[in-house]
């Protein structure tokens, strides 16, 4: 959850037509996790930001809505202080248990908080003593139940969680005057950094809303904290952020490259290309909108790689460094490949469910279109397998990848739907995927390798090795004017489940290489030992090795 919620960038006629008058709250319609019933919910931080859209305008019966909105989110905080979740506002509307009991974390009260503060600096005058007495009471309660839950669930410091915590402290402390906040504000940015320093990476890597959220927070905070300590932290921060952004930016094609990570909601490229141009000191446009923010600069040092049109580096990116004791320890590392008309990137390890992206590249088209996209997908019942997950080492253009089994990190979500090791499926495949302009593209599939050529450039994709409890594989080509996809189709028993905790081998293996020249893919050599699969290639004079367990992980 960053502080840029789901629907921030819409317009506001657009929200207008969202709005429920009974409810005073948006209302959007959802899929649930488990099945695609659509289910009807009112979201709380979207109501909030829409409040805000509306106070902007400054108009009468905007502001009216505005303060309907304001005083139901203040009438849905749980204010029981016999109650342990005393200060709570669910994400939703529905959340709300007639026990007054939730299972909600901190981020997105943080988030409520940050746009309360907002209204209240920059829009006090429209609001009544009632309403601003609401809003003073509902952050002081809030933080009551952050400070209550953080100490028995902390966030992991160097996420995006700590840092919007570390942003409500220090703007109710700077509003309300209070040195308590203040201080613990500045302890949580302080640990951000400092983690964020010792992974050299950002944890939610590569990811548009998350990137823009961080420079959201990083510029707010540089611009009402007059202490000298953030703003020393905030620099350092900012200049990692865009030092991050630079590496994976590909100018010709003007998009971010390279593996992404744990991007929860989506938002139009124009949003982040705007971030982008007013970093750069290139926007033009003086239209007061939703996505026109300010932030901070880009360093100078930085700058030449968004110019550039012709990038040639093999970048490597720690994410999070982890523990090495242990394969199943968490460790992170982004690869990514850049050359002027095509891409790579990978990650070492990641989950492979709906909003990381592990295994991605771009191949320019010179045409005037759009990039060709491709990925590797694993799909259960149509829709990403949370479960599912990727090993890979990549040197450049070529890279050796394993898709491997977790016994119980969900269904569609690695932490809201446990299924115990069970796959219930009609359906169960591993795609790799391109698409885009495809009557372009030459596709040739020879031996149980694919082959697509465009114009100099040859991409090669092709599975050596693959077991899954002796379940039998096919092959399934479909195309179309605007994808192709490789399909490697597991048959799946009748009664449609698969028990991972009873599966002693479950791995697919690929090999996958892109180049503008003639270059041979390499050949990968195979062992077997104390029920690893270990693979071993030589590509521009480097060794690579992969080493993964058979077995599902625990």
């Amino acid at each position: 959850m960053s502080i840029i919620c789901e629907n921030y960038f819409k317009p506001l006629s657009e929200l207008d037509n969202l709005y429920d008058e009974k409810e005073h709250l948006l209302k959007l319609s959802l899929h649930k996790i488990h099945n695609d019933t659509p289910q009807t919910c009112h979201p709380i931080d979207d109501s909030i930001h829409y409040a805000y859209l509306l106070m902007r305008t400054e108009k009468k019966e905007n502001i009216k809505r505005a303060k309907d909105i304001i005083n139901k989110v203040c009438s849905i905080q749980i204010h029981n202080t016999n109650l342990m979740t005393y200060g709570a506002i669910p994400t939703y509307l529905e959340k709300v248990i007639l026990d007054n009991t939730l299972t909600e974390g901190t981020s997105s009260l943080s988030s409520y908080i940050v746009w309360f503060v907002i209204i209240l600096k920059n829009f006090r005058n429209f609001l009544t003593p009632s309403v601003i007495k609401k809003m003073h009471n509902t952050c002081h309660a809030a933080f009551f139940y952050i400070s209550t839950y953080s100490n028995k669930k902390p966030y992991i410091k160097a996420s995006i969680y700590h840092l919007i915590n570390s942003f409500s402290y220090l703007c109710c402390g700077e509003y309300f005057n209070q040195e308590n906040y203040t201080s613990h504000g500045i302890k949580m940015l302080n640990e951000y950094y400092i983690s964020t320093l010792y992974n050299q990476s950002f944890w939610e890597h590569n990811a548009y809303p998350e990137i823009y959220s961080i420079a959201f927070i990083l510029c707010y905070i540089k611009k009402n904290i007059k202490i000298a300590e953030c703003s020393i932290i905030i620099d350092k921060l900012n200049s990692m952020l865009w030092k991050n952004i630079a590496h994976n930016y590909h100018c010709k094609m003007k998009t971010l490259t390279g593996a992404i990570s744990n991007t929860n909601i989506t938002m139009p490229y124009s949003a982040f290309y705007a971030f982008l141009s007013i970093g750069l000191s290139k926007y033009r446009n003086k239209t007061i909108d939703p996505i026109t923010e300010e932030f901070l600069k880009c360093p100078e040092k930085y700058r030449h790689f968004f110019e550039n049109e012709s990038p040639n580096h093999f970048h490597i990116s720690p994410v999070s460094k982890g523990s090495t004791s242990s394969f199943f320890s968490i460790s992170h590392i982004a690869y990514n490949y850049l050359k002027p008309e095509y891409t790579l990137g990978s990650f070492n390890r990641e989950e492979m469910w709906e909003h990381n992206t592990p295994f991605v590249g771009y191949i320019h088209s010179y045409e005037g279109s759009s990039s060709y996209a491709f990925r590797l997908r694993v799909l259960n019942n149509g829709h990403d397998y949370s479960s599912a997950e990727l090993h890979c080492i990549q040197k450049n253009g070529f890279a050796i990848g394993h898709v491997f089994f977790n016994i119980n990190r969900g269904d569609r979500h690695i932490n809201n739907d446990c299924t115990n090791g069970i796959i219930f499926t009609k359906d169960l495949r591993i795609r790799f995927q391109i698409t885009g302009d495809t009557n372009k593209l030459d596709f040739v599939q020879k031996n149980g390798s694919m082959h697509i050529s465009y114009r100099n450039i040859t991409l090669t994709y092709k599975i050596p090795y693959i077991e899954f409890d002796g379940i039998k594989t096919k092959l399934e080509i479909s195309q179309s004017d605007e994808y192709i996809y490789y399909d490697t189709v597991f048959e799946i028993p009748e009664n449609g489940q698969i028990n991972l905790n009873n599966v002693e081998k479950a791995i697919c293996q690929f090999i996958f290489h892109i180049s503008s020249s003639k270059s041979k893919t390499p050949e990968i050599k195979n062992s077997f030992e104390n029920d690893f699969i270990i693979a071993e290639a030589e590509y521009k004079n480097t060794k690579l090795r992969l080493e993964t367990p058979l077995k599902p992980n625990y």
